[in-house]
């Protein structure tokens, strides 16, 4: 069990990393080759991280920050605070939630689920940056280091700013 445990947390580091590189990625026979092949590319690696993140809820339901429901008995609900991150948590799922109620008794539902095909701005979308965010706001800080997470992202956002360079 140990090593399918070990396996998973690489799986959802190496995942969150990649995640990171996708604006380099380019497809030119793509039908639109700047943006379908990134949000396909994003949306399949944000579902085999979230599965694995989920996988790894269930094998060991307390591998999350001290804010976990177990720390919370331990601690005593009136004397938990709730955190930022937990307010946003709470703040993006409702938003989530709205934006789906209004899609519901909108216009046309499939295309405010799925969205355009060429933006890709639909609640499926949405769905999948809820998941993305989820799983960086529940990894332990022993597995990952969100400090390094963030300068990668930085030194992928230099490298895409100076791609405009290196085009013909």
């Amino acid at each position: 069990m140990f090593n399918l445990e070990k396996f998973l947390n690489k799986i959802i580091k190496y995942g969150l990393y990649a995640i990171l590189l996708i604006p380099l990625f380019f497809w030119p026979r793509a039908l639109y080759a700047f943006m379908t092949p990134k949000f396909l590319l994003f949306q399949i690696l944000v579902e085999i991280v979230f599965g694995a993140w989920l996988m790894l809820k269930f094998l060991k339901p307390n591998f999350r920050s001290p804010t976990s429901v177990a720390r919370a008995k331990e601690v005593g609900l009136r004397k938990l605070k709730l955190g930022f991150r937990n307010w946003l948590a709470i703040a993006l799922v409702l938003f989530f939630t709205v934006s789906f109620i209004s899609a519901f008794f909108g216009v046309d539902f499939s295309r405010s689920f799925w969205g355009i095909g060429a933006r890709m701005t639909g609640l499926f979308t949405e769905l999948h940056f809820l998941a993305w965010f989820l799983i960086l706001t529940s990894i332990s800080k022993s597995d990952f280091d969100i400090k390094r997470y963030l300068n990668f992202s930085f030194a992928v956002s230099i490298l895409v700013a100076l791609s405009i360079f290196f085009q013909n």
